[in-house]
C-alpha cells in the first residue's frame, strides 16, 4: 500500500543526487526550494531482483512518486547495475560509470584484481610498473625509444609464466599498447609471447618477442569485457616492456 506524504522544503529536482548519500550534499545557494507531495512505497526491481535501497552508510532509502515521475537512489541503482558512482561537489554532477573527463586511462594504474606467477627454483617472473618517479620511467626498448607509461615484464633468472588480472567493469572500449624488448636485452634469443585475455576470451597473442624483432604494436577490442588478463606464455630470460596499455573509451 502506497503511503502519502506532505514534506516541506524539500530539494526538488535535486531529489535524486540528495539520495545518494547522507554524505553529500549540494550547496544549497544552487538550489531551489519547494514544498512538494510525495507517495512512497515503492518497489524496484532490476532483472527481476529487487532493488535493495541504502546509502553509503547502509541505512534504507526508499524510492518515492512526485507528479507522476518515480525518484530512485541512484547510489542504489548503480550498484545494481554494477557501475561506479562518482558525486562532483563543483559542479553539482553524478556519474554513473566513468566521468566525462578529457584524461587519459591507463591499465597499469588500476589496482590489480589477481595475480600468479610460477617459476623454476632459480628465480621467479616479476613485474615493474613505468610511471613517473618509479626506477623504470622512461625505459628505452630494442630501437632506443624510451616509455613512460605501462608494464615491465621481467623474465630473469627462471622460466617464468604468470599473469595479471585487472577489472574493467565493461566500462571501456579498446585497449591499445606496444610490446617490445628492452634495450638491455635486445640480443636475447630466448623468444616471449604475451597474450592478452578478456572475460578469458583471448583476444591477442604478440608474436615472438625475440632479437630482430621490432615494438609490436596492438589495438584491442574490449567492448563489454569485465576482466582483462595478461598473460605470459614460454620460457624467457628478458625484460620485456608493455608500453602505453591506454584503456578509450570509444
Amino acid at each position: 500500500m502506497r503511503k502519502y506524504y506532505k514534506v516541506g522544503y524539500f530539494f526538488a529536482g535535486m531529489a535524486v543526487m540528495a539520495l545518494l548519500s547522507t554524505s553529500i550534499l549540494p550547496a544549497a545557494a544552487d538550489m531551489i526550494q519547494k514544498q512538494i507531495n510525495i507517495y512512497t512505497g515503492v518497489k524496484v526491481y532490476v532483472n527481476q531482483s529487487k532493488l535493495s535501497s541504502v546509502d553509503s552508510n547502509g541505512n534504507r532509502v526508499e524510492a518515492f512518486i512526485y507528479n507522476g515521475t518515480t525518484y530512485l537512489p541512484v547510489r542504489a541503482v548503480a550498484e545494481a547495475v554494477d557501475k561506479k558512482i562518482t558525486w562532483d561537489g563543483e559542479t553539482n554532477s553524478v556519474y554513473i560509470g566513468l566521468p566525462p573527463e578529457a584524461k587519459k586511462f591507463y591499465l597499469g594504474d588500476m589496482d590489480i584484481y589477481h595475480e600468479q606467477v610460477k617459476g623454476n627454483l632459480t628465480g621467479d617472473l616479476s613485474w615493474g610498473l613505468i610511471k613517473p618517479g618509479s626506477m623504470i620511467y622512461n625505459i628505452r626498448d630494442n630501437t632506443g625509444i624510451t616509455h613512460d607509461t605501462g608494464l615491465v615484464i621481467n623474465g630473469y633468472m627462471g622460466y617464468g609464466w604468470g599473469y595479471r588480472v585487472y577489472t574493467l567493469d565493461q566500462n571501456y572500449a579498446r585497449l591499445t599498447g606496444k610490446i617490445a624488448l628492452s634495450f638491455d636485452d635486445q640480443l636475447t634469443k630466448e623468444p616471449a609471447i604475451i597474450k592478452i585475455y578478456g572475460d578469458d576470451k583471448l583476444l591477442y597473442t604478440s608474436p615472438e618477442i625475440v632479437n630482430g624483432v621490432f615494438p609490436q604494436e596492438f589495438d584491442i577490442n574490449i567492448a563489454g569485457v569485465k576482466q582483462i588478463k595478461i598473460e605470459t606464455d614460454g620460457k624467457f630470460n628478458s625484460e620485456i616492456i608493455l608500453s602505453g596499455l591506454e584503456l578509450s573509451l570509444k
